[in-house]
């Protein structure tokens, strides 16, 4: 980033752009219910942290909805409850 007045915002805002078109393209690929389909799989584990990061929650709501169902659902689940309870997460 340069110097210039502005740069880091724009890096934010351009790299958050960037990371909204992968997850539309990840979102295409969901099988359902979880990641791989039927199968539970570490994928569905990484995605419960993922969408608390940018872009966050509510725009993964939003906008990828059968991401955000499938971390809630993870969330939901006793080992990871009690991560989440211990990271505040």
């Amino acid at each position: 980033v340069t110097k210039e007045k502005g740069a880091g915002k724009a890096l934010v805002a351009a790299t958050d752009d960037h990371r909204k078109v992968l997850w539309r393209y990840v979102e295409s690929q969901v099988k359902g219910p979880w990641f791989l389909g039927k199968t539970f799989s570490a994928l569905d584990i990484y995605l419960w942290p993922m969408t608390a990061w940018r872009p966050g929650r509510d725009w993964f709501k939003a906008e990828c909805p059968k991401l955000h169902a499938i971390a809630t659902a993870a969330k939901g689940l006793p080992q990871i409850k009690t991560v989440a309870a211990r990271n505040n997460i």
